[in-house]
């Protein structure tokens, strides 16, 4: 493996290689580790036209789930150990030791180790995000399966009976819809602005294509939140989410 693009860190004594930007068609926040390469999770396009954008990328049936505002996590078994990987491709000790908890999420890492389980953590006594998440304390909620060394997806349906069959939490399925259903994913997108929720994601139901598309409520609450703070947040930060809510 060469790694010489990859910054080393330490864990424990061991040392734990992460790719600081995307090479070579690898993600950002690849991580290798004990000898084993865990990809990082590929980044989402974003669409601003909801109807026109459904029927530029999708051109069969897809399904939309509920986007979390939360942090994203990938878990995986590592040489026998559970461990969590933040987005940038450190292992978080506060993540790590609330998932251990989970003896269920625990079982089917260790059954499966050559899956990743992309995970949204969110609640009350989420650290690394200001907004709350109507859960108890702290929780989770997949989102993804992927291989671990190739980053494959597995396909929605497939994934969502999987997770069901092991009673993992996983993200609402809001319903699959047809390029041709604009109208009724705008109502979704509705329901949730109504509700305070931070939008949705669709997925084509070979999970190839993902595009994600935040609500009117989530706009505003960044921006509001930005301004707070105007000197802490970068300029991309507060331009991105203006440009959102004027379209």
């Amino acid at each position: 493996m060469n790694l010489k693009h990859f910054e080393q860190y330490n864990f424990r004594g061991e040392p734990l290689y992460i790719l600081p930007k995307p090479r070579n068609g690898l993600e950002k926040g690849t991580v290798y580790f004990r000898g084993e390469l865990i990809r990082g999770f590929p980044k989402i396009k974003r669409i601003l036209m909801l109807k026109n954008g459904i029927k530029k990328y999708f051109d069969g049936m897809f399904g939309v789930e509920e986007k979390i505002d939360g942090y994203n996590v990938r878990m995986c078994a590592v040489s026998g150990e559970v461990l969590v990987f933040t987005r940038g491709g450190f292992i978080c000790p506060f993540t790590l030791s609330r998932v251990r908890e989970d003896e269920n999420v625990c079982d089917f890492l260790m059954s499966n180790p050559d899956l990743v389980l992309c995970v949204e953590m969110a609640g009350l006594r989420n650290p690394y995000v200001p907004r709350d998440y109507p859960v108890r304390d702290i929780g989770f909620f997949a989102f993804d399966i992927r291989r671990k060394e190739t980053n494959e997806p597995l396909p929605l349906l497939e994934r969502r009976k999987l997770l069901s069959e092991w009673d993992i939490p996983q993200v609402e399925l809001l319903g699959e819809f047809s390029p041709s259903d604009g109208e009724e994913v705008m109502e979704v997108v509705e329901r949730l602005n109504c509700e305070g929720r931070e939008g949705i994601v669709m997925k084509s139901l070979d999970m190839k294509v993902q595009l994600k598309y935040t609500t009117h409520t989530t706009n505003v609450e960044n921006v509001e939140y930005a301004f707070r703070y105007p000197f802490d947040f970068g300029r991309d930060f507060i331009f991105s989410r203006l440009i959102r809510e004027g379209f």
